[in-house]
């Protein structure tokens, strides 16, 4: 351990920014996050979606690690005992891509499952969503979570590797909702904690916007690898970088 030093990766700014992003219906910034919901009635009529319930998206690979084994265990009992809308965008094993698509079947009016890749539909999907789902089994770091609190999209994480350090539960003083163990339960009680932050009208906007003025850009993790460098060049003995 006294040997090892982790950084977290970093996004690029220019590329994830909801005021310039011409990949979204309507920009907007922290300081105009009620412009944020045109997105969401857009992608919402797009999708045959009610806009005024909370969105919660996955944007992922959709394999095991990625934890959609919780999700096949929960997701349908959850949208049986919460009133929310549910859109999966992407690809992966067969057996999750099924499941999505058998939602999608069943609810109809409250779950998309665009079995793809699309770059700009999941940007889209960032400046819509009011949660970002990402209940990894593991993540060595993660990004999708940097980008959705960049277009003010609420994370709701499992607590493991760059998950557990980008992510700090609302609780606890942060800006998303995280959970411990993997497990569907879990999850659910993590969701149903969204379910009613979303619900606090007078916190909720509040909340976006937090999330919009974290910095993940690759500046704070540059300053990160140059302390580092600078710590092991005193420690050879030099005096100055």
């Amino acid at each position: 351990e006294h040997k090892m030093t982790g950084i977290l990766n970093g996004i690029d700014c220019k590329r994830y920014d909801p005021v310039s992003d011409d990949a979204l219906y309507e920009n907007y910034s922290a300081e105009s996050v009620h412009k944020k919901r045109a997105n969401k009635d857009r992608t919402a009529a797009e999708f045959g979606l009610n806009a005024d319930l909370p969105l919660v998206a996955i944007i992922s690979r959709l394999v095991a690690h990625k934890g959609m084994d919780i999700v096949m265990q929960s997701m349908e009992e959850l949208l049986k005992e919460e009133t929310f809308s549910f859109v999966v965008l992407g690809r992966g094993e067969r057996k999750y891509e099924d499941y999505f698509k058998m939602l999608q079947f069943r609810y109809p009016d409250r779950v998309t499952a665009r079995i793809e890749y699309d770059e700009v539909l999941a940007r889209r999907l960032y400046a819509a969503a009011d949660f970002l789902l990402m209940p990894s089994k593991s993540e060595p770091c993660g990004l999708a979570q940097m980008i959705a609190m960049r277009y003010g999209t609420v994370p709701v994480v499992r607590r493991v590797g760059g998950l557990r350090d980008s992510v700090t539960d609302i609780d606890h003083g942060g800006c998303g909702i995280a959970f411990e163990r993997f497990e569907a339960g879990a999850m659910k009680e993590a969701l149903g904690r969204a379910m009613k932050a979303y619900g606090q009208k007078d916190s909720w906007a509040g909340l976006v916007k937090e999330n919009m003025l974290l910095d993940f850009g690759w500046n704070v993790s540059a300053l990160s690898y140059g302390a580092l460098y600078k710590g092991l060049y005193q420690g050879m003995g030099a005096k100055s970088l």
